[in-house]
């Protein structure tokens, strides 16, 4: 199994890296130094080309790669916001989305048929703030989400998913609604399962929380806490993801990951929590019997071994110079 590795490191480092899942061992390759603050990976499924976000402060960007044999080399750069920081594709991967942190706005490009951009279609961007005065001073889009001809933006300033409609014609988006979560809980990714059309899961940030939402009505019908009880830290989630029926949460500073098992009603069962040894899990990817973590404070990869719902660790990859935020398939 093949993946690629983001994370911080500026230029000139190794900050784009290829791992190797074989044999329960994993190495890893570098592949690029062309890309700044790689926070987050996405591949386009043609498998020719790689977009990668480049998350400066204020003037973003979007790095786009071609493949060059086992590698990449980089294609062009584009304009993005302040701290781009997650990329999404629509279903017919004509369409890339781009959130853009610091300034609350969402790009969207028009996609050839390789996965090049061609043009940017539409930008949005949010106004306001919610409670909490340090992280949400004003709007933070922090991931986006397609689903169904609807793009989902979490935004984590405004304690709010809106939802926009994509006009394939045009790729200009249409508002269709918003979903408010509860004050100062900091929405930030989401994940969806095939076998539930009429939800939607999100983690919030700033309050350790997981939602399970429906998307018609933005009804709320189950929330659970991401974070043991007796984690007495400061702390932000940063991931969430499914592995077949369970969904599972990465923490930072409280260092934890947390699985839920999917029941047949969409609901999730309370979490089992893994207390990880390493710093920063920012990014995790699982199976049925492998887990990856990105430990951006640690400047590692971690393999873990699943069995269930338990989790043991099997070994510790450095990554030195970056510390990394992104494990993406491939």
């Amino acid at each position: 199994m093949r993946f690629l590795i983001g994370g911080y490191g500026p230029k000139g480092v190794q900050s784009i890296l290829r791992a190797d899942l074989a044999d329960g061992s994993l190495t890893v390759t570098p592949l690029t130094n062309e890309a700044e603050n790689p926070s987050w990976l996405l591949p386009h499924p043609g498998g020719e080309t790689l977009y990668a976000v480049e998350e400066r402060v204020p003037d973003g960007g979007l790095a786009v790669f071609r493949r060059a044999g086992e590698g990449w080399r980089l294609h062009g750069c584009f304009e993005a916001g302040s701290a781009p920081c997650h990329l999404a594709l629509d279903d017919e991967n004509r369409f890339l989305f781009v959130s853009n942190y610091m300034d609350g706005s969402l790009d969207v490009w028009r996609l050839d048929e390789t996965g090049l951009p061609t043009e940017k279609t539409d930008t949005v961007r949010h106004a306001g703030h919610g409670p909490n005065p340090e992280r949400q001073e004003g709007p933070h889009i922090h991931s986006a989400l397609y689903l169904d001809g609807l793009v989902y933006v979490a935004d984590l300033g405004l304690d709010q998913v809106a939802v926009y409609r994509l006009a394939r014609e045009t790729g200009r988006l249409e508002e269709a609604g918003r979903i408010q979560f509860p004050a100062g809980c900091g929405p930030r990714h989401m994940a969806a399962h095939p076998s539930q059309p009429e939800l939607f899961y999100v983690d919030a940030e700033l309050q350790g929380l997981v939602f399970a939402v429906r998307r018609d009505t933005g009804e709320i019908p189950q929330t659970l806490h991401a974070v043991p009880e007796d984690v007495t830290v400061p702390f932000r989630t940063s991931a969430i993801h499914f592995a077949g029926d369970t969904l599972y949460v990465a923490t930072r500073e409280a260092d934890v990951l947390a699985l839920m098992t999917l029941r047949q009603d969409g609901t999730l069962t309370e979490p089992v929590f893994y207390r990880h040894r390493q710093q920063t899990p920012r990014d995790v990817w699982m199976n049925n019997d492998w887990c990856i973590t990105a430990d951006e404070g640690s400047c590692s990869l971690t393999l873990l071994r699943r069995e269930g719902n338990r989790l043991t660790e099997v070994q510790k990859v450095p990554t030195p110079g970056l510390g990394p935020t992104c494990v993406m398939p491939f």
